[in-house]
């Protein structure tokens, strides 16, 4: 498993949600912590700041975590993704590396593309190799 997603596991079990947290990271926190209104409502609103697939993919599994599937299905749709079968917490993990995929590219581009830099080039690859890493976990599962 990656120590990035480890790291967001252990930083659960540490306390309160970090405040930069995504609405769709931010809702895989409190599902983690046992809070699953909390984390609903982190993704149950399409108006708000985030909303994307990511966002929708986790509204679909916490309405199938729930038991409700037919919402669940609206959501894996609305997502673009089939509708999950196995077990939850491998869900969960998928779900997580996903999102911590897009923030390492995000983080690439925005902080360490500045051509002819040498070392924001090394940190712009090494961002790229950790959402490589993290797509693997999605792809195959954190326990390939």
């Amino acid at each position: 498993m990656s120590s990035a997603l480890q790291s967001f596991e252990q930083a659960i079990a540490a306390g309160p949600p970090p405040a930069d947290l995504s609405p769709p990271l931010r809702a895989l926190w409190f599902d983690a912590r046992g809070d699953w209104n909390a984390a609903h409502q982190c993704v149950d609103t399409l108006d708000q700041p985030g909303v994307d697939a990511g966002a929708m993919w986790v509204h679909a599994y916490m309405h199938r975590k729930e038991g409700d599937l037919w919402n669940a299905g609206y959501w894996y749709r609305r997502a673009g993704r089939p509708a999950a079968t196995g077990a939850l917490e491998a869900e969960w993990r998928a779900i997580a590396a996903a999102l911590l995929a897009l923030f390492s590219v995000a983080s690439a581009v925005l902080f360490h593309w500045v051509p002819g830099d040498q070392m924001q080039g090394i940190m712009f690859m090494k961002n790229l190799a950790i959402a490589g890493g993290f797509l693997f976990l999605v792809a195959r599962g954190a326990g390939a």
